[in-house]
């Protein structure tokens, strides 16, 4: 783990090889996630509204992204 890590490569390796690529993994879903879930035509709907066929059918829009996007995230 972190420890073998920050024994071979230091803090600043440490920050370099993992901080820095899972900090980067979590901006970029996130930011997938948060276009994917979120529009005006999205329903959002009181606790005693909701139900989760319903969410799970409503609850997303299908995004088109340029190429180079779909090649970094393998068509999902």
């Amino acid at each position: 783990g972190w420890p073998l890590i920050i024994y071979k490569v230091g803090i600043l390796g440490w920050v370099k090889f993992w901080l820095m690529p899972w900090l980067g993994y979590h901006f970029w879903m996130s930011t997938f996630t948060m276009v994917h879930h979120t529009a005006p035509h999205i329903p959002f709907k009181p606790a005693d509204e909701w139900n989760a066929a319903q969410a799970q059918l409503n609850g997303t829009v299908h995004c088109d992204y340029p190429s180079w996007i779909e090649i970094l995230c393998h068509d999902i």
